[in-house]
């Protein structure tokens, strides 16, 4: 992968990039460990990692199921598919596999996933749609397809409030349309759910709140850390 291609990315795929993934990883797994367990994955599955990253959550599915199931997870930075694989030779977890491909032109195997997963993906893709029929042919009948995608990113506020930080947030929204992001992709789903065939058994926002020096306050300072000098 070209430099230019690594440079696409809206934060980077530096190493500060790298440890801030890593910290937002720990601020939303419960919410992934919730969501994998709603939808039922378990030792033996077949799972898709869309968009995986340095692989973090990748391996928490790894883990989930077990050396009898299969994880291949997908990303188009080949550094953060490098990372992962010292990670995985690491761990000895072989039935993790990175893949290095755009989601709506990768040549999946039809029907032989049980499950996809992708967090904060879709939203950045210009055009969802391929991506997504690529995705949703790879799935078994009745596997399922869990997102975690952002519903109103502009909402996110300083209590007490603070104009220097609403006037960042306002900045960030203005420069997604320019990189092509659909940030509020969520709020497409539904539509979108009924064009691919696809029944939506789950669909609730997830709102955090956290103190100074909380996950959540990392969360958000490393994010403006990196990308306000980018904006």
């Amino acid at each position: 992968m070209s430099a230019t291609e690594e440079r696409s990315y809206v934060l980077g795929t530096e190493d500060a990039e790298l440890v801030r993934l890593g910290n937002q990883h720990q601020t939303w797994v419960q919410a992934c460990y919730d969501l994998f367990a709603r939808a039922g994955l378990r030792t033996g599955d077949r799972v898709l990692d869309l968009g995986c990253g340095p692989g973090f959550t990748t391996m928490e599915l790894a883990r989930l199921v077990g050396p009898t199931g299969s994880v291949v997870a997908i990303d188009q930075s080949q550094r953060f598919l490098d990372h992962l694989a010292a990670v995985a030779r690491h761990a000895g977890t072989t039935w993790a596999r990175p893949l290095a491909a755009q989601l709506e032109h990768v040549d999946l195997p039809p029907a032989s996933f049980d499950a996809a997963y992708s967090r904060w993906l879709f939203c950045w893709l210009t055009d969802a749609e391929p991506a997504l029929a690529n995705t949703v042919r790879a799935l078994r009948p009745g596997g399922a397809l869990l997102l975690h995608e952002y519903l109103h990113w502009g909402s996110m506020r300083l209590v007490p409030e603070c104009p220097a930080f609403a006037r960042a947030v306002q900045g960030c929204m203005a420069s997604w349309p320019a990189s092509g992001a659909t940030i509020d992709f969520a709020m497409q789903v539904p539509s979108i759910a009924e064009r691919h065939g696809l029944r939506i058994e789950h669909f609730a926002p997830i709102a955090r709140l956290g103190a100074v020096g909380s996950l959540e306050w990392r969360w958000l300072t490393e994010f403006f850390a990196n990308y306000l000098p980018k904006l």
